[in-house]
């Protein structure tokens, strides 16, 4: 946190969020492992491609071109055909406390999204996907 206050500090402030849509269908199956292995082939593959620096370029130009509103607007148009979302964050690296009481975890929480269920999980390692 000092690193970040430092002035002229080249440590960016905020929160970097990204997203990114899979098919989730509801069915039986012979091997219920098949839709996790064609989840995983979909997420490598997505997460190789170009798809989400483009979305972040267009989010960003049109941002500085339309305002907060219009971005606004077209993110949750986004969201509003979601099903599920799974939101997953790194847990804090150190102590944490909130007006002078250590706190064990946070539980983070969504209201009044578009979608029909948020599902969080916190880590305190590294990254899980």
């Amino acid at each position: 946190m000092a690193d970040m206050m430092a002035k002229g500090s080249k440590i960016r402030w905020g929160n970097v969020i990204g997203y990114l849509f899979l098919p989730f269908t509801i069915a039986l199956q012979d091997d219920p492992l098949d839709y996790v292995r064609k989840a995983k082939a979909i997420i490598d593959r997505k997460k190789l491609s170009l798809e989400p620096i483009f979305t972040s370029t267009c989010l960003g130009l049109v941002f500085r071109t339309f305002g907060t509103k219009v971005t606004a607007t077209i993110i949750c148009r986004a969201l509003s055909n979601i099903t599920m979302a799974i939101s997953g964050m790194i847990g804090p690296q150190e102590e944490i406390s909130f007006y002078g009481h250590p706190m064990a975890y946070l539980a983070p929480t969504v209201y009044g999204g578009p979608s029909s269920l948020v599902v969080h999980f916190q880590s305190n390692g590294h990254a899980m996907i």
